[in-house]
């Protein structure tokens, strides 16, 4: 974005960092007007940021989701293992399995379907990178596209992310009854022995 920038030139010999000069100041100018209606750089630089934190949510989600979904196997294994009678703990593991599978659709697209040229419905993952692709490609700012995409991506996002919580709280408390039937079974277990 067109501004006034400061740079000051040191070197930097076996360790140790010598100032060459003062400070300098000098502007970045607009080379030409586009031949395109733009946005002002203020505005372009406003919804880079937005881009960024955006990107930086729906890869806290994405982790988020891919800890859940660790968990869930982790608990299957458990289950597999244990000899507690668990009741339909193994049945409601399941169904949140397929809702955190669900999730992942939306966020990412269809796993059959991720390779190269098999067509998948909108997620926030394409979302995201036609935004990306315009903001790399474009000298004159955020296009119509690229607004509506992330708005449409953010709005996913909130979605996601709130089943995911609820989710998370489920499989906790599914942690913990696993949890406690097991620890009744290993301790009836030492009382007969």
């Amino acid at each position: 974005a067109p501004r006034t920038f400061s740079v000051t030139m040191y070197k930097q010999v076996d360790g140790q960092t010598t100032q060459l000069s003062d400070p300098q100041e000098f502007q970045v100018v607009q080379l030409r007007e586009g031949a395109l209606a733009t946005d002002s750089p203020k505005q372009v630089a406003k919804f880079w940021r937005k881009f960024e934190n955006v990107t930086r949510r729906g890869s806290a989600v994405q982790i988020a989701l891919d800890n859940s979904l660790n968990r869930v196997e982790s608990m299957r294994t458990a289950l597999a293992q244990s000899k507690a009678d668990v009741g339909n703990l193994d049945t409601r593991l399941y169904n949140l399995r397929m809702k955190l599978l669900d999730l992942d659709e939306a966020l990412n697209g269809n796993r059959s379907k991720r390779g190269p040229g098999e067509k998948n419905n909108p997620n926030v993952g394409s979302r995201m990178f036609v935004v990306n692709r315009v903001l790399e490609f474009s000298t004159y700012g955020p296009t119509t596209t690229a607004k509506e995409n992330l708005a449409i991506a953010e709005e996913q996002l909130d979605t996601i992310q709130e089943k995911i919580e609820k989710n998370q709280k489920a499989l906790a408390s599914m942690g913990r009854e696993l949890d406690r039937k097991s620890t009744r079974l290993n301790s009836s277990h030492s009382e007969i022995s």
